[in-house]
């Protein structure tokens, strides 16, 4: 019985717990159920598409219908694009299987 082992967190705002987190989870490409981190975002920070696209400039993640899909069998293939590009195009479309687009990014 293979069982997916996710994580529960408390958010912390911290650097070195971001560093810590970032090593054991995103390097990892391990999943974790972060509480607490919304109320602290939505309270401080405006989430505007405008916003969001010019604080990620020019910076590319990738675009996938899961992360990290090639790991876990997906013929997806992915696609590197900026925020604001997947915002107007990449955000309408689908995957070869039919499946959304999601940006996936580590902050």
């Amino acid at each position: 019985d293979a069982r997916l082992e996710v994580a529960k967190l408390t958010f912390c705002d911290s650097k070195s717990a971001g560093k810590t987190f970032a090593h054991d989870f995103v390097s990892a490409k391990r999943p974790a159920l972060i509480r607490g981190a919304a109320k602290t975002y939505l309270s401080s920070r405006c989430w505007g598409r405008e916003t969001l696209s010019a604080v990620a400039g020019d910076d590319q993640a990738f675009v996938w219908p899961i992360p990290y899909g090639d790991d876990f069998g997906s013929r997806d293939p992915s696609v590197q694009v900026t925020l604001s590009r997947f915002l107007e195009v990449e955000a309408r479309l689908f995957a070869p299987s039919g499946a959304p687009y999601y940006y996936f990014a580590a902050v």
